[in-house]
């Protein structure tokens, strides 16, 4: 458990915060999307708030869903960049707003 430290505030455990299930294939599919747009790891990473080892991850897992699974090949076929980022703007947003009211 990680611990939030500050000379203002009390201190308070924090959890990892994970990407919610719903999520979690549109993630393999926006990584792999952006890898083959030559963007890197570590950028990739800045965009969903993880760091290049999961982006790697995300990809692999991607690679081998993409090969074996018919369900998420049609996913990541129909892929929407758009549609994905306000989906994930908004994961993002409502994460923030339970982290200030768990500080409250």
């Amino acid at each position: 458990m990680i611990l939030f430290r500050s000379k203002k505030l009390k201190t308070y455990p924090m959890q990892r915060q994970r990407i919610p299930t719903e999520l979690q294939d549109a993630v393999k599919i926006f990584c792999k999307k952006k890898k083959e747009h030559r963007y890197t790891l570590q950028y990739i990473g800045n965009i969903i708030g993880k760091d290049h080892s999961t982006v790697m991850h995300h990809i692999a897992a991607y690679n081998n869903l993409y090969d074996t699974d018919r369900f998420f090949r049609e996913k990541a076929d129909a892929f929407s960049e758009e549609q994905f980022l306000a989906d994930f703007h908004e994961y993002r947003t409502a994460l923030a707003d339970k982290l200030v009211n768990q500080i409250r």
